[in-house]
């Protein structure tokens, strides 16, 4: 009790002397600073004064103390070790992050921490980062200028995604994981240099590979005219090319045995493009919007068989006809829909999967109407030897304006005469049970249709926004989804 009281005696005397002393001063006590708790989020204030030089690369003396901080930077203690920075609120164009705060390292800058900032140029990254977060930078529209210390070991997920005005990128030695769309959208990057020394990572002509420089991962957007991939490359990997619209033509080479998804989707300066018999697979929207394509040569394989996944050329509104060699075995739903122009689709006579008719796609059997270019116009009967018509087989066949359908037809899929703007007229056979989602939606100049009492099922919105529909008739045992008809439409019940 003794020594507790002495210490409390201790404690008054020390207060009192403190309190004299800043009366002196004509300040104000201020409290002790409490200790940083872990998991809270914190900010800092500015000290613009002593920050160092925008555009340099920080000095150890600067790295090491905890001035300058800017203002609006949210932080976070992470298990009484280091500091995630958490979020950037400020205003400032040039931010340099500090390397220590309240004593502890700046390790991680998390994700989303500086991304929407249009108002950002610059930003000093400290040597104490090891890593950069999903999306920490994203969408900084002006940031031209930032620095990548070699202490960072890992740039996350869309990291630097749609930094427009940012020329070049430089990867040091230490970088080992680079994240999906880590540099996409980046308008004006032309290059992306790595270290020499960097074990995971290479570039050559500023585009970037992994090490062994069998995996194309990222050509800048700012690339422009032709470009050669080199022939040590067997896979392009997914995004690779996205939005390279400056791009006029790419050459793939004979090693390339896979073109992921979504690799050259929205290359809109590309006209053509050939793809060697060693590819074996087409990625998902692979060719997106590659609005300017006039000409696609995929060559055939004698041994290795080509699977093309779906929507892989879709909105390629320049094609106006391709050709399917023998090696093409397996494709997706919805290839070649809303390609405008495409008027005919032939199939090479070898082929043991797929057959043309008329310039529409079936399955070798003729039992699959596998799709109809969207370029087509005028009346079309579909044959009698289709039992099946595939999901959005006719998508956006704007040009039809009438369609008999067989009596080999159960059922109508979901998408199938999905826009077809043109269409006035369409007989649905007695054979068919049921019409799925969106089967006949934006049918826009359709005015009516009869629906059999066969069919027993109607699906959502399957004659959705088709403004022009005023009559319908159908049976009241039908059961009908939601939104199936518009608004305004009178229904005629035949029982």
């Amino acid at each position: 009790m003794y020594i507790k009281s002495k210490l409390n005696i201790m404690m008054i005397a020390l207060s009192a002397l403190l309190l004299a002393s800043c009366e002196r001063c004509g300040k104000p006590a201020s409290p002790p600073e409490e200790a940083p708790r872990d998991g809270a989020i914190r900010e800092g204030a500015a000290d613009m004064e002593n920050s160092p030089a925008f555009g340099a690369q920080p000095s150890e003396e600067q790295d090491a103390r905890e001035e300058p901080f800017p203002e609006g930077l949210l932080y976070e203690v992470v298990d009484e070790k280091a500091i995630t920075i958490k979020r950037y609120t400020g205003i400032e164009t040039r931010v340099a992050i500090p390397a220590l705060i309240d004593g502890l390292p700046v390790t991680i800058i998390g994700e989303h921490a500086f991304s929407g900032k249009p108002d950002l140029i610059s930003v000093i990254i400290p040597s104490s980062v090891t890593v950069i977060g999903k999306y920490a930078f994203g969408d900084c529209d002006n940031l031209t200028n930032i620095n990548i210390p070699p202490s960072v070991t890992t740039i996350g997920n869309e990291a630097f995604r749609g930094c427009e005005s940012l020329t070049s990128f430089t990867i040091p030695s230490s970088v080992t994981s680079i994240g999906e769309e880590a540099f996409l959208i980046c308008y004006d990057m032309t290059d992306i240099s790595v270290d020499p020394q960097n074990s995971a990572y290479m570039s050559v002509n500023g585009v970037l590979f992994d090490k062994a420089g069998k995996t194309l991962i990222c050509c800048p957007a700012g690339k422009t005219g032709a470009y050669t991939i080199p022939s040590s490359v067997t896979t392009i990997m997914h995004y690779a090319f996205y939005e390279c619209y400056k791009l006029t033509s790419v050459t793939i080479p004979s090693s390339v045995t896979v073109i992921e998804y979504w690799a050259f989707s929205i290359c809109s300066g590309l006209t053509h493009i050939t793809i060697p018999p060693s590819v074996t697979s087409i990625g998902e929207w692979a060719f997106f919007l590659c609005y300017k394509l006039t000409s696609v040569d995929i060559q055939s394989s004698a041994t290795a068989a080509l699977a093309i996944e779906e929507m892989a050329f879709r909105e390629c509104k320049g094609l106006t006809s391709i050709t399917l060699p023998p090696s093409v075995t397996s494709l997706g739903d919805g290839m070649f829909i809303d390609c405008a122009s495409l008027t005919n689709i032939s199939v090479d006579s070898r082929n043991n999967a797929y057959m043309s008719a008329d310039g529409i796609l079936f399955d070798k059997t003729g039992k699959i109407l596998v799709c109809c270019p969207a370029g087509k116009t005028g009346a079309y009967t579909i044959p009698s030897s289709v039992t099946t018509i595939g999901r959005w087989a006719f998508y956006k066949c704007s040009g039809l304006t009438s369609i008999t359908i067989p009596s080999s037809i159960t059922s109508i899929a979901d998408g199938t005469f999905f826009y077809c703007s043109g269409l006035t007229s369409v007989n649905i056979p007695s054979s068919v049970t049921t019409i799925e989602k969106q089967a006949f939606g934006r049918c826009e100049s359709l005015p009516s249709v009869t629906i059999p009492s066969s069919v027993t099922a109607i699906g959502d919105e399957a004659f959705e926004r088709c403004e022009n529909l005023t009559s319908v008739t159908l049976s009241r045992h039908t059961q009908v989804g939601k939104d199936a008809f518009p608004g305004k439409v009178k229904i005629q019940y035949r029982d």
